[in-house]
């Protein structure tokens, strides 16, 4: 398979490098053993814990800029703490530092559909995902 692209996020296992969670899916094999897509994530920053994002990779996301990229490392406690996090491509074990490489690829004020202009056929997962046209996110900002 092709090198992954130079963009998207990708999370490891800080002590081991292993990739847990990762939106370049590309050439890795998810846990249940399908294969890897390229896959986009958007999320709501703010408010309550989001289910599956550490509390030190949210943190890190607010106040960053579209095209802008960053190196996070995430103690255990900023992680996922004491319990083991079943992710897309592997169990992240119980205190566990956890390492994202990220890349702000659009913000939008006006909410989540902003965000998918212009990439029909490309959603966030689940059992109706598609990718087609998810390597066409360009940096975007909708305010």
């Amino acid at each position: 398979m092709a090198d992954p692209p130079d963009r998207f996020a990708a999370g490891t296992i800080a002590e081991s490098g292993v990739v847990f969670d990762s939106t370049r899916g590309v050439g890795l094999t998810y846990r249940d053993g399908g294969l890897g897509v390229l896959r986009p994530l958007a999320l709501r920053l703010g408010g309550s814990p989001l289910p599956g994002i550490c509390a030190g990779l949210q943190s890190a996301l607010t106040g960053m800029t579209v095209g802008g990229r960053r190196v996070v490392l995430c103690p255990p406690e900023l992680a996922f703490g004491a319990q083991a996090a079943a992710a897309p491509y592997a169990i992240v074990p119980p205190n566990s530092a956890v390492r994202y490489e990220v890349e702000l690829l659009r913000l939008s004020r006006r909410g989540p559909d902003a965000l998918f202009k212009g990439l029909s056929k490309c959603s966030q997962g689940g059992a109706s995902a598609t990718t087609e046209n998810c390597a066409a996110i360009e940096p975007a900002e909708f305010v």
